[in-house]
C-alpha cells in the first residue's frame, strides 16, 4: 500500500466523475481505502428556507453523490467512506485530506483558460498552491489504466529530485513503468543529461523499469503534453513550486499549463518535507 489513503473531492460535474472513476482505478491497484469529500457552500448554514430548504436540497444532492460513489467503490472491491462538510471547497478539500493523513488529494477539473479562468478561478489550481499533499488532477475520462505508465519531467532541483523519488516508489508498488524527460536548455545540456542519468539508475536499483529522453522546444507544458502522448503515457508526474503573487504572473507555472490542457490525469508533487532528497 503505497498511497495510505486517498481523498477523491466529488460534486456533479462530469470532471468530478471521472476523478472517482480515477481514485478508484489507483485504490483497487493499490488496496488502501478512500474518503469522498462533499463540499457545500457554509452560507447556506446561515439562510432560512423554510422546510423545504434550499440546504437541504444542496444536502440531498450532495448524498446521492456519495451514494453513487461509495456504490462504484464498493463493486471495484475498494473500501469507501464518505465526509459532507460545509466548507469552502479548496480549504475544505485541503482540511479533510489533512485529517484523513491522506497520501494523496484526487480532484477533477475543467480546465478554463482565458477569461472564464480570470472570473471564474479553479478550485483545482488554488487547492495545488495551499496543500503540499500530492495532488491528482483530471480533466478527461481515462483512456489507460492510469498506473501502466508515468511520464516524469525532470530538472536539477530539490523539489523535482524528491518527485523523482515519489514516482519511483509509486511505480515500485503498482508495477508501473517511467518515462524520464526533460526539455533541453542548450546552455545546460550536460546538467541535465546528468539528471537523466541519475534517476534512470534510481529507478532500476529499485527494480522499476524506465528509460529517458531529453526533448526540443521552447513551449514546455506543450513539449511535456506532446510526447505523453505520443508515448502512450497513463499518467504525468511532475513537480511545482506553487509560485504566488508576482512571480506567478511574471513567470507561469508549466505544472498548471499542463493541468489545463492534460488529457491524461497530472500528479503534482509541490513538497515531500519527509523525504530527504536522496538524488
Amino acid at each position: 500500500m503505497f498511497f495510505t489513503k486517498l481523498v477523491v473531492a466529488i460534486d456533479d460535474s462530469e470532471p468530478a466523475r471521472y476523478a472517482v472513476d480515477v481514485g478508484i482505478a489507483i485504490a483497487a491497484r493499490d488496496k488502501c481505502p478512500v474518503v469522498f469529500g462533499v463540499m457545500l457552500d457554509p452560507a447556506l448554514l446561515t439562510q432560512n428556507y423554510g422546510f423545504s430548504s434550499l440546504q437541504q436540497m444542496v444536502e440531498q444532492e450532495g448524498e446521492q453523490l456519495v451514494a453513487n460513489a461509495l456504490k462504484r467503490a464498493h463493486d471495484a472491491g475498494v473500501e469507501a467512506s464518505s465526509k459532507t462538510l460545509f466548507d469552502s471547497p479548496c480549504q475544505g478539500i485541503i482540511d479533510l485530506a489533512t485529517s484523513e493523513q491522506a497520501g494523496m488529494i484526487v480532484m477533477g477539473t475543467h480546465g478554463r483558460t482565458g477569461m472564464a479562468r480570470i472570473l471564474l478561478g479553479s478550485v483545482a489550481e488554488a487547492v495545488l498552491r495551499r496543500s503540499t499533499i500530492p495532488l491528482c488532477i483530471i480533466r478527461r475520462p481515462r483512456t489507460g489504466v492510469v498506473h501502466r505508465r508515468f511520464l516524469v519531467p525532470v530538472a536539477d532541483d530539490d523539489l523535482t529530485r524528491a518527485t523523482v523519488h515519489y514516482a519511483i516508489d509509486a511505480a515500485q508498488s503498482l508495477g508501473s513503468s517511467i518515462l524520464f524527460c526533460t526539455v533541453l536548455n542548450p546552455v545546460a545540456r550536460k546538467t541535465a543529461v546528468q539528471v537523466l542519468e541519475e534517476a534512470e539508475r534510481l529507478a532500476r536499483e529499485q527494480g522499476v523499469e524506465c528509460s529517458a529522453v531529453v526533448l526540443g522546444g521552447s513551449d514546455i507544458s506543450k513539449v511535456i503534453l506532446d510526447h505523453a502522448y505520443a508515448d502512450g503515457s497513463d499518467a504525468i508526474v511532475m513537480a511545482s513550486h506553487g509560485r504566488e503573487g508576482f512571480d506567478r504572473l511574471v513567470n507561469g507555472s508549466v505544472a498548471e499549463a499542463v493541468i489545463r490542457s492534460s488529457r491524461i490525469p497530472v500528479v503534482v508533487i509541490r513538497q515531500q518535507p519527509d523525504v530527504e532528497s536522496r538524488v
